[in-house]
């Protein structure tokens, strides 16, 4: 009868082994299909971030585009048309005048405005005088109801008390 036992016990432990061995293994296949869908989830999952990143991007470049056109049309109202452009040197000189110092300016070359640019003229301005009277000129020049560029200003030294100074710059228009 023990060997009948043993032979049922081994029997038994063969059967549970082989359902454990079995159960294992599936354990390990469904584990390894999970890692699988998971690595596959967290592709989709990064595309999709990344989709609504740029869809987030797009709409607030969108946003920008609009604000950005109310910008430039409220800028084409500021720029002055080109004809307007004929009060710019007496203005200037009056200006130069009113701080005590010789002025001459010379137009230069013209910047057709585009859809998409303002237009510019280009010019060289001189002013001679003392170094104050220089700088107080500027102050109110940069304040100037018009848009300008100042691309250089050249200072050189006439006499002890007298300066030169030469700017080239830009207008813009519409």
């Amino acid at each position: 009868m023990v060997s009948g036992f043993k032979k049922q016990l081994v029997k038994q432990v063969g059967i549970a082994g082989g359902a454990i061995a079995l159960l294992t293994l599936f354990i390990i296949v469904l584990n390894f299909d999970i890692n699988k869908h998971s690595d596959a989830i967290s592709v989709v999952k990064d595309k999709l971030e990344l989709r609504n990143r740029t869809i987030e991007l797009l709409s607030s470049s969108n946003n920008d585009l609009k604000k950005s056109e109310v910008m430039l049309d409220k800028l084409r109202t500021i720029l002055p048309e080109k004809d307007d452009l004929i009060d710019f040197t007496p203005e200037i000189a009056k200006l130069a005048k009113s701080y005590g110092l010789e002025f001459g300016l010379e137009r230069k070359t013209e910047q057709v405005s585009t859809p998409s640019d303002a237009g510019f003229l280009r010019f060289i301005m001189t002013v001679s005088g003392e170094m104050k009277d220089i700088y107080d000129f500027l102050s109110a020049f940069e304040k100037h109801r018009y848009l300008i560029r100042l691309d250089s200003i050249d200072i050189r030294s006439l006499t002890k008390n007298k300066l030169t100074m030469t700017v080239m710059g830009a207008i813009y228009t519409k």
